[in-house]
């Protein structure tokens, strides 16, 4: 399932400070630091799309055909995520942009990936074309689980002192730091 960026993160807003990533590089001159940036923008994408999290703070939206059936939940694409902005639907009649109350849905964010449940004693309308806007991302930077930030840094430094590796394959420890983040995604069919 697709989704789009709303409201991106701030460019200057790096999950690893600039002297720290140059540091993981071992690069002790300013030449190169335009490359690092983008070599921790790519680490951080690869990361991202690896693990099914987003590590900074940012607004999206996915789309779903139709309401869960039978009361089932809304599973958010990316997680974790801290808050809900909104629901939108095309219901019945045909009006497009219908919002769906905040009394009838909540955040479930005990499971991974983070959903969307119907309150107690609720039930989705019958609508279809259903766009949620989420908040999603670490809160704060100082929330993003540390293997991440080692990973980070070790793409980075390894993309770095690798450039021309055309098999684009990583080190079996940045595997590691990772794997144990990774979302199982299973994608419900909403028809």
């Amino acid at each position: 399932m697709d989704y789009k960026v709303i409201t991106a993160p701030t460019p200057d807003n790096r999950p690893v400070v600039d002297s720290v990533f140059k540091e993981a590089c071992r690069v002790h001159h300013t030449e190169h630091d335009s490359l690092l940036q983008n070599l921790q923008e790519a680490a951080v994408d690869l990361i991202e799309t690896d693990t099914g999290r987003l590590l900074l703070s940012q607004t999206i939206e996915f789309k779903i055909p139709s309401f869960p059936s039978n009361g089932g939940e809304i599973i958010c694409v990316k997680t974790p995520v801290t808050s809900i902005t909104s629901i939108l639907y095309t219901d019945d009649s045909g009006t497009s942009g219908t919002t769906l109350a905040t009394s009838v849905y909540e955040l479930d964010d005990y499971k991974e990936a983070h959903r969307i449940k119907l309150k107690y004693d609720q039930s989705w309308p019958s609508g279809t074309e259903i766009i949620v806007k989420v908040v999603a991302g670490y809160a704060a930077i100082a929330d993003i689980p540390p293997r991440l930030i080692e990973a980070i840094k070790q793409v980075g430094a390894y993309m770095y002192k690798n450039p021309d590796n055309q098999v684009h394959s990583l080190p079996t420890f940045v595997d590691k730091l990772i794997r144990p983040t990774r979302i199982r995604r299973y994608v419900p069919s909403y028809e």
